[in-house]
């Protein structure tokens, strides 16, 4: 439960998203990252919108039930995370998308959140994978959270903050 004080901070923020025009949805986007980023002491967020593909049979089959991510925006953009997220949306239908990623899709259709250090994946295996050099060693992440729901029965939407070359963690 928020304190007094965190309930404040997050009305003011709702407040200030409802004074965005909604063809400004980008720029409120943004605001929402920077605001949280500043907040949780994060140093990069990105949004990602993911859409279920398949249904039945096939979803059971795919490593990734039949989700995948279509749309992706980051608040900063350095050219290796732009690199890396390109990357990322190809590796969606590898084998092996990663193992971060296959169970954020696990539980897709309720809300959740995750922390990179809270035995979301086995980190020490998830720490000899490609995926993890890649995407997180590579670009110097060190932690990451996760918050994702549903928008409808297709449709997810996914809000993921990182910390960079920090030994600190993100913390309830």
């Amino acid at each position: 439960m928020p304190s007094p004080r965190q309930l404040k901070w997050i009305c003011r923020l709702w407040d200030e998203l409802t004074d965005f025009d909604a063809c400004h949805s980008e720029a409120a986007l943004f605001h929402l990252m920077k605001t949280v980023c500043g907040r949780i002491d994060a140093d990069n967020a990105v949004w990602v919108g993911a859409v279920r593909l398949m249904r039945g049979a096939a979803a059971r089959r795919d490593p990734l039930r039949g989700w995948r991510g279509r749309v992706m925006q980051h608040w900063l953009k350095p050219p290796s995370f732009m690199r890396a997220a390109g990357q990322a949306m190809k590796d969606q239908d590898t084998p092996d998308p990663g193992m971060t990623t296959m169970a954020v899709a696990k539980r897709a259709g309720v809300f959740r959140s995750y922390r990179l250090h809270d035995g979301f994946v086995n980190l020490a295996k998830f720490k000899r994978t490609e995926h993890y050099r890649l995407f997180y060693k590579n670009l110097g992440i060190t932690d990451r959270l996760w918050i994702a729901f549903p928008v409808n029965a297709d449709a997810e939407s996914y809000i993921l903050f990182d910390r960079c070359g920090s030994s600190k963690r993100f913390s309830i």
